[in-house]
């Protein structure tokens, strides 16, 4: 008679535990396993059975220990991140100075506008207007982009759309403003 073998998965819902903390057990020995030569774990039932009479339950000190590992893991991919980005932003620094003179002045600074909306009238409309703005203001000066991912829209918080974002601060939102009104906040923005 053969012993009943549980996947890891079927193992971890028996103990009520994690698949990730069913390994742990595995691997400091608190649960033996059959390791397969694919490498998957089958735990024997008996063994699950021991866990769960035994005084080898799981306890609030391996969750902690899990979520703590979990939290390292997360920190240790921000700092990766965070790394990556200062790379990135040194690198644009230095490609500044590549760029071509805009707008007919030497040096000046190239503006994002940014629609946010998913692509409804009104927010068709507002693009049109900021757009048009934007070629009276002077062409190169202003990147005009219309965000309809809704992702990147909630990024900027809870706001109404259509919205006005200019150089990434959210100068109007929840309707369309006119075109002296969008001059105004362009003017005002930029200083």
């Amino acid at each position: 008679m053969s012993e009943e073998l549980l996947t890891l998965a079927e193992a971890a819902d028996a103990l009520g535990v994690s698949e990730i903390t069913a390994k742990r057990y595995i691997y400091a020995g608190k649960m033996t396993s059959i390791k397969l030569p694919g490498g998957q774990h089958r735990v024997p039932r008996a063994e699950v059975d021991r866990l769960l009479s035994g005084g080898a339950q799981p306890g609030a000190e391996d969750v902690m220990e899990g979520l703590e590992d979990r939290i390292g893991e997360l920190e240790s991919a921000l700092e990766h991140v965070t790394a990556e980005l200062h790379v990135l932003a040194a690198w644009c620094a230095r490609r500044q100075a590549d760029l071509p003179e805009q707008c007919g002045a030497p040096a000046v600074e190239t503006h994002t506008l940014e629609v946010l909306g998913p692509g409804c009238r009104k927010c068709e409309r507002l693009y049109e207007i900021v757009q048009e703005v934007a070629s009276a203001e002077g062409v190169g000066c202003f990147t005009v982009t219309h965000v309809k991912d809704l992702n990147q829209i909630t990024a900027y918080g809870p706001i109404l759309t259509p919205a006005l974002v200019i150089d990434g601060a959210v100068v109007s939102a929840g309707r369309v403003p006119t075109k002296e009104e969008v001059q105004r906040l362009v003017k005002s923005a930029l200083g």
